[in-house]
């Protein structure tokens, strides 16, 4: 598994720009085995969706990239994802916590869990190796749409949250 070096997060125009985790780097790019690749996908585990919903932009090399810029390859556009955001919790304390699960609790997951989402960036990544990048700054651009009046403001300030984003290789 191949890592990104740095993550810069592009926050929407009434948000600030807030710093995410800082994966290392297992492996460069640029490794002989990174050039036999068949795919490429962008993972982003434990992330958050008790939010609101979002469209999710990924630009590599971009920290400037924001709501307006345009999704092309030319302006470091990757991908993007949606999440379906649960706006919130209307309940009483601690109502959406997620519980911890035992080892073999056969239940499904608590509809809170942390989810993961993988994107494919295999033509971006053939991109950056044929141009010889060795680090790669992934920004990731969170677009809200719609937003319901009754979503909480400190579910807006981040929208996007998750633990850790990884380049993931196939041979």
């Amino acid at each position: 598994m191949v890592c990104c070096q740095n993550v810069s997060v592009s926050s929407p125009p009434h948000c600030d720009r807030w710093p995410s985790p800082r994966p290392s780097v297992d492996r460069g790019l640029n490794t002989s085995k990174a050039r036999r690749f068949s795919r490429a996908d962008l993972v982003f585990l434990g992330l958050e969706h008790s939010g609101p919903s979002t469209e999710v932009r990924i630009f590599s090399n971009a920290p400037q990239a924001d709501q307006s810029t345009p999704t092309t390859a030319d302006e470091g556009f990757a991908g993007f994802f949606s999440i379906f955001g649960h706006g919130g919790c209307f309940g009483d304390e601690r109502h959406c916590d997620t519980p911890e699960r035992r080892p073999a609790d056969l239940r499904p997951p608590y509809a809170l869990t942390p989810i993961s989402k993988h994107v494919t960036v295999t033509e971006p990544v053939r991109r950056l190796i044929a141009e010889g990048v060795k680090d790669v700054d992934v920004t990731i651009v969170p677009v809200l749409h719609d937003v319901p009046p009754d979503v909480p403001e400190e579910l807006l300030e981040q929208p996007v949250s998750f633990q850790r984003l990884s380049i993931v290789l196939y041979a």
